[in-house]
């Protein structure tokens, strides 16, 4: 059988050691005490019911790399479980393994290997468990020269496309075969032919890391794209595995805790297929306005003299970019990773009559689809705490301010609003939430970012402002 399966274990015993998991003995040998050239005896605990042989995992290729073995690895130092891990070539490779008893549970199948899967009666359905989402995408080189910002740019005549054929099957793949589109089964040779300058787009699945983060991604909504804008990756019991409830226990790890959604989100994963965005007009949206008029108050006050224009990154359904568009004269565009929270903004800046000024792309903030020196103002409220690299994404800003331009980013309800009222604002009741990548260590950031000159605010939340060096005015 091909796999990988000796890197993977080692991975996920130094994953499981790391993170103090019960492996038995210590990193460097055996548990004191143990005589020359004997084998130490696995550790139990008190109460211990661990079985003897360990959970064996099969994952799918499709997963984004080193996802699945993280996640198992998280597991094991979570629930203190041994487990094994094997990367299989494709289905063939993971049919044998299953048909021969080898696996206990299957991470990381596509829409497709899930329908095989089921049909030849490999796994147990019932224990069908959605993981995460690729979304369908386009693909642009980076700082996306042609300005491609949504699907309707795909109209635009002359323009390059490539189609992933094997990711998109339904009217708009139609469509854009119409066009004249290239098409082509493999999404590495279509990205090959992109970035040779062959191609001006492509369009294909956002498979979370698997492709090149370089590349500037503006995921597609439901409303443009139908069932083709979301693909499950699932996670399965393999039939007649006599560890039900471990491999259960596993999926369950993978699909809601709160360790595997900070794996799945530093590995760009999306964890909605958007089928949410009808909740946009309630809860947060309205209980957090107080705090929206606040921060659009403070970039008015501090940062519009003299601006332009301005950026909202992490903008969700448009709320505060809004306020921000009200409070100043600024054109604003709004950007958000998730298509159909742009899809909502839309229609929130239409109704408040200010679609006029406003702008809107579902884009990520590590790339962003913009030139060089492009806004006066780049600002994000909440946003920061869910960028997987943030130096990166720091960089971007960087790259995108106009010289003399600022950035202001962070959380909390700026300047404007008084401790009490924005204690009013915080979620009513108590929930089991952790923001992934908290701003824990700001001097450290900014070094990795090569960014030295900036001011960490703490009145109103916790924010970071800096600005981009004027260009020098020539001599003479």
């Amino acid at each position: 059988m091909k796999t990988h399966s000796w890197r993977l274990v080692f991975c996920l015993a130094v994953i499981a050691l790391a993170a103090g998991s019960a492996l038995g003995g210590r990193a460097g040998g055996p548990p004191q005490g143990t005589p020359p050239g004997q084998a130490a005896a696995p550790r139990q605990s008190a109460g211990s019911t661990r079985a003897a042989e360990p959970l064996r995992v099969a994952i799918m290729p499709v997963a984004p790399r080193h996802l699945g073995e993280e996640l198992v690895g998280a597991w094991i130092a979570s629930s203190g479980t041994s487990a094994t891990a094997a990367v299989c070539h494709g289905f063939s490779d993971l049919e044998e393994g299953l048909k021969a008893g080898r696996f206990d549970v299957v991470l990381g199948a596509c829409p497709g290997s899930t329908k095989l899967l089921k049909e030849r009666g490999l796994v147990i359905p019932e224990s069908d468990t959605v993981l995460y989402y690729y979304r369908l995408a386009m693909f642009l080189p980076p700082a996306d020269p042609q300005g491609i910002m949504s699907a309707e740019h795909l109209d635009r005549p002359g323009l390059r496309i490539g189609l992933c054929t094997g990711h998109v099957s339904g009217p708009l793949g139609e469509k854009l075969k119409a066009k004249g589109a290239v098409v082509g089964d493999s999404m590495d040779a279509l990205l090959d032919r992109l970035q040779h300058g062959d191609l001006d787009v492509a369009v294909g699945m956002d498979l979370a890391g698997r492709l090149r983060p370089e590349l500037v991604t503006i995921r597609l909504p439901r409303s443009v794209a139908g069932d083709d804008a979301a693909q499950a990756g699932h996670g399965f019991a393999a039939r007649g595995t006599k560890r039900l409830a471990d491999a259960e226990a596993l999926l369950q790890f993978c699909a809601k805790s709160n360790q595997a959604r900070d794996l799945e989100l530093a590995r760009a994963i999306m964890t909605s297929d958007g089928s949410r965005a009808g909740g946009y007009k309630e809860g947060a949206g309205v209980r957090m306005m107080p705090s929206y008029i606040s921060v659009a108050k403070t970039v008015a006050a501090d940062y519009a003299t003299g601006a332009r224009n301005c950026l909202d990154l992490g903008c969700g359904p448009g709320q505060l970019t809004v306020e921000v568009a009200k409070a100043t004269e600024l054109e604003v565009t709004g950007l958000d990773i998730e298509p159909e929270a742009i899809d909502f903004a839309v229609q929130y800046g239409k109704e408040c009559e200010l679609d006029s000024r406003m702008h809107w792309v579902a884009a990520d903030v590590h790339a962003l689809p913009f030139p060089d020196n492009s806004f006066d103002v780049v600002m994000s409220r909440g946003s920061i705490f869910f960028w997987r690299d943030q130096a990166t994404a720091l960089r971007e800003i960087m790259r995108v301010l106009k010289p003399g331009g600022w950035a202001y980013l962070g959380g909390g309800s700026g300047r404007f609003l008084s401790p009490e009222e924005a204690e009013k604002t915080r979620q009513p009741t108590p929930r089991s939430f952790n923001f992934p990548f908290p701003l824990d260590n700001v001097p450290a950031l900014m070094a990795r970012a090569g960014i030295s000159d900036y001011h960490h605010i703490t009145e109103g939340g916790t924010w970071i402002e800096f600005r981009k060096p004027a260009v020098p005015a020539k001599a003479g």
